[in-house]
């Protein structure tokens, strides 16, 4: 059960991370569409 845990709060923080990353980057987009 703890292995599992840890596992699930990686791949939680991983979507956390990744999600994070993808909204910063569609925030950019358009200013390097307007460049």
């Amino acid at each position: 059960v703890n292995t599992l845990h840890k596992i699930y709060n990686g791949l939680w923080i991983v979507l956390i991370t990744g999600g994070s990353y993808a909204q910063v980057m569609h925030n950019q987009r358009p200013i390097i569409n307007i460049m």
